[in-house]
């Protein structure tokens, strides 16, 4: 139920009832999840639970732990993958190509795909199982929080279009890109290399998650400065207690998703990287032995470098939601600062305001990919200087 305060002005005569936008019920204990909210994560949590990489289930609107037979699932799945990954990689390390360039860079790539998804499997089918309650509780929260700052999930549909249409391009541009390089190189293609390229969607899929949720949380904080520029300096003191709470409730909703989403960010990171020069090194090959191909060469260079710039966009989306949500925190800080400064700012509102500010100066950082990098705006930039330095180191191999 939200707030109803009856002010005293100086004419105690007249008595001004002021209802504030923020609702300050309890959070109950139950995990029932919204439809609108469902809506906007549907499209990567099928994804998620179709490639056995799914930190929750959803039956009837409630959230929950995935099922002991699921997580069973998960793991023979990671062990299934392996054994038949392990066994496609001895089996590609003795296939000879006639160029001698060609047959070094097809083994050192199958040598990079193996290490690759071994890894990438690891963090998207066994750590789901370890993350699950923390995947859970980021969802509860936020599911909550919207209820209690009334925020309408009408204002987010443009985001359900846009995970539908990216799901559904990931899907046809993987399959496409598989047959023709394949088909175009190797004149073959097995199983595996089709699970390989249905994994890359779940890798893709990991990041724009993670980005979705970050602008969740960004409506929250935008919401919440909403309010605090709204409200006037009368509120009483239970207020900006509940103001102070509802803060700490979405410092801690960004704790739970940096948790659960680091080491896939770290892993994606690395991938991009590796995948960015092995497509280099396969174009300067093909340059030289594929004179005779001219319209497989064309086309492999388009699909490699279109593969090149989908996972730049993802990791420019998604560092770029990073840097509005910290910007947003700024902001907090900010109108923090006026409102100990005003001369009229209330005693427990001059309280609430230093407490946030407490809080954002010892505990709140960017977030980290696991103390390796930071992620924000300078993350691509960081990316694209790695990999320009070593493609120039390949292009003095080539042409001096």
């Amino acid at each position: 139920m939200a707030i109803t305060l009856k002010v005293v002005p100086k004419n105690k005569n007249k008595v001004i009832s002021i209802t504030n936008i923020l609702d300050t019920r309890k959070p109950e204990p139950n995990r029932v999840i919204d439809k609108e909210l469902q809506s906007v994560l549907k499209p990567f949590h099928i994804i998620q639970y179709i490639l056995f990489s799914s930190n929750y289930s959803i039956t009837n609107n409630i959230i929950g732990s995935n099922s002991f037979i699921y997580d069973f699932f998960c793991i023979s799945y990671f062990i299934v993958f392996q054994i038949f990954n392990f066994y496609s990689f001895i089996s590609d390390l003795n296939y000879d190509l006639p160029s001698g360039f060609m047959d070094i860079y097809y083994k050192l790539g199958t040598i990079c795909d193996f290490i690759l998804f071994s890894i990438g499997i690891f963090v998207n089918s066994v750590l789901c199982v370890y993350q699950s309650q923390g995947s859970i509780l980021l969802i509860v929260n936020i599911q909550r929080m919207f209820g209690s700052f009334r925020i309408n999930f009408n204002e987010l549909r443009y985001l359900i279009v846009f995970n539908w249409i990216y799901i559904i391009f990931a899907i046809i541009f993987s399959i496409i890109s598989a047959c023709t390089l394949h088909f175009c190189i190797i004149e073959g293609i097995g199983i595996c290399d089709f699970v390989e390229f249905a994994i890359s969607i779940c890798f893709d899929v990991n990041v724009l998650y993670a980005s979705v949720l970050l602008k969740l949380l960004n409506k929250i904080i935008e919401k919440w400065i909403g309010i605090l520029n709204k409200c006037g300096d009368t509120l009483n003191e239970d207020y900006w207690k509940k103001m102070l709470n509802m803060y700490l409730d979405v410092y801690k909703v960004y704790g739970y998703l940096e948790r659960t989403s680091r080491l896939k960010i770290v892993f994606f990171t690395i991938y991009i990287a590796c995948v960015s020069l092995r497509v280099l090194v396969l174009i300067l090959i093909l340059l030289d032995d594929l004179s005779g191909k001219d319209v497989e060469l064309i086309l492999i260079i388009i699909l490699t470098q279109a593969w090149n710039v989908k996972n730049m966009f993802i990791l420019i989306w998604f560092t770029g939601t990073c840097e509005k949500f910290y910007a947003a925190v700024r902001d907090i800080q900010s109108i923090c600062v006026k409102n100990i400064n005003a001369k009229e700012c209330p005693v427990w509102k001059r309280r609430a305001c230093k407490n946030i500010i407490r809080v954002q100066r010892t505990t709140f950082k960017k977030m980290s990919a696991c103390g390796l990098f930071s992620v924000d705006a300078t993350l691509p930039l960081q990316l694209s200087s790695f990999v320009t330095t070593y493609a120039v180191v390949f292009l003095q191999f080539t042409f001096l």
